[in-house]
């Protein structure tokens, strides 16, 4: 089976036909299907803007590209895992700008029953199944990628066919959703690359490069409040930077707007107090909390309130401390006396 190349598409033909290639030429290609024309490639092109690297992303892509170019016999297959915004499409990117020059890109975005068959039949290409979890499941229902569309490409990745030497990159968002049988089967998919919340180390580089001057003293603040969310991604630290460049709020007002917390951190919260000379100490779990949550409390007839951004992250225990002289009072008895306010992060959703 050769494929029939003309101005914009490629299609697969008999030998008979006029005008053929066996190979698909370098360049960007997406796959398509009709039941008329049935499989063909269409030319297409692909955003891979070019933007600066952070964190495991560089690493990661040599160690892919040097693999696949020394590789000579077998597919290659390569699973990317994690949140939106943590660094898969930048990864592929970069691997995919490296291999463009010597091999035609394939980008696969539809599913169907001949799929399988087309790819088989093509040799020395890059094929990217980008959010595979939901291209191959069309019916978003977990058994049915499982039995009918993952598993129509088993074959594929094992390199059971006439196709040898291409390098396959899917990334996905929701793990769960990936058929039992592509995972811990490095015969089948080589790599499984799995990116988690962005580290301290990345987020306060990408700070100090993106902020303006007058924004760099602000990054501690921002470091603190991050504590509270689920997990940091480059578009979460792209909004927080585009915030403080172009307004002059504080820190604290910007995180008080932003779509970027949990609602179901839990907090454990001392308080120490003296009442009528006799200290002692309270002890609350509250649920469903940011750093942005007003806390109320009432200790014996005493009625108070304290903000969560009112708080000063202490790394050495993982607690906040609440500013003391920013407690609003409802009620204050005047045999009651606050001393300290101390609050625990027990868990966050992930």
């Amino acid at each position: 089976m050769s494929f029939i190349i003309s101005s914009s598409k490629c299609s697969y033909v008999q030998e008979d036909t006029i005008e053929i290639s066996n190979v698909v030429p370098k360049g960007f290609w997406r796959y398509n299907f009709t039941e008329k024309e049935g499989s063909f490639l269409e030319k297409t092109s692909y955003n891979d803007s070019h933007t600066k690297v952070y964190g495991k992303s560089l690493e990661i892509a040599d160690r892919v590209i040097k693999e696949y170019r020394l590789n000579k016999n077998d597919n290659l297959g390569v699973l990317f895992s994690g949140g939106k915004g943590l660094g898969k499409s930048l990864t592929m990117n970069l691997i995919i700008e490296n291999l463009k020059k010597d091999y035609p890109i394939i980008i696969v975005d539809l599913w169907n029953a001949d799929l399988s068959n087309f790819l088989s039949h093509i040799n020395k290409a890059v094929i990217l199944m980008d959010e595979f979890e939901k291209v191959f499941n069309s019916n978003n229902d977990e058994n049915d990628c499982v039995q009918k569309e993952q598993n129509s490409l088993l074959s594929l990745f094992s390199g059971i066919g006439s196709n040898k030497q291409s390098l396959y990159l899917l990334s996905c968002n929701n793990i769960n959703l990936i058929n039992d049988n592509f995972i811990a089967r490095p015969g089948r998919l080589r790599y499984h690359f799995h990116f988690d919340s962005l580290k301290d180390d990345v987020i306060r580089e990408y700070l100090k490069e993106n902020l303006i001057e007058s924004r760099i003293s602000d990054i501690e603040k921002v470091m603190f409040f991050l504590e509270s969310a689920s997990f940091v991604s480059f578009d979460i630290l792209k909004v927080i930077s585009e915030e403080l460049n172009s307004l002059s709020d504080t820190v604290e007002d910007i995180f008080s707007c932003l779509n970027i917390f949990p609602m179901n951190s839990v907090y454990d919260v001392l308080i120490s107090y003296t009442q009528d000379g006799k200290e002692s100490t309270r002890e609350e779990i509250y649920y469903n909390i940011n750093s942005n949550s007003e806390i109320r409390v009432r200790i014996f007839d005493t009625d108070f309130s304290f903000n969560m951004h009112d708080a000063a992250y202490n790394r050495g225990n993982n607690s906040w401390i609440i500013d003391i002289s920013k407690v609003k009072w409802i009620i204050k008895n005047s045999d009651f006396k606050l001393l300290k306010i101390f609050a625990y992060l027990e868990t966050q959703s992930k």
